[in-house]
């Protein structure tokens, strides 16, 4: 009587484990707009951002205030000398869990040093999303 009660028990801990692990074998698997935390939304602010300084590697904007470093990879190619302005777009994520930061160069302001324009090529994003197939 004692075992019959023990393999009862057991085997209701058993279908009950079975049952939480069931997964839905139909679900398609996730977009890579997914995968690096997207859909997002964000709130648009158009400004002017002043050259503080730069280097050889990175270019510190004064915005509003407050200056921030950007690495010179992640930027069209404008010479950024010291006091050039360029009109910007500041992105500030409010839904999701994206970049919650973007600045987006639109174009200078007109000045001496950013007269000519970037090549077309320079101005497209060089972030890759990464390759779902190798998570």
């Amino acid at each position: 009587m004692r075992t019959t009660r023990s393999l009862t028990l057991l085997a209701a801990v058993a279908a009950a484990l079975l049952t939480g692990c069931k997964t839905d074998d139909s679900s398609a698997p996730p977009s890579p707009a997914q995968l690096v935390g997207g859909p997002c939304t964000y709130e648009e602010t158009p400004g002017v951002a002043v050259v503080s300084d730069s280097d050889a590697e990175q270019v510190r904007f004064l915005i509003d205030g407050r200056v921030t470093p950007y690495s010179r990879q992640d930027l069209p190619d404008y010479p950024f000398a010291t006091g050039d302005q360029f009109n910007v777009i500041e992105k500030r994520i409010t839904k999701g869990t994206c970049t919650p930061y973007i600045l987006e160069i639109v174009g200078p302001v007109n000045n001496a040093s950013t007269s000519s324009a970037p090549h077309p090529a320079s101005q497209q994003s060089r972030y890759q999303h990464p390759d779902p197939s190798k998570i």
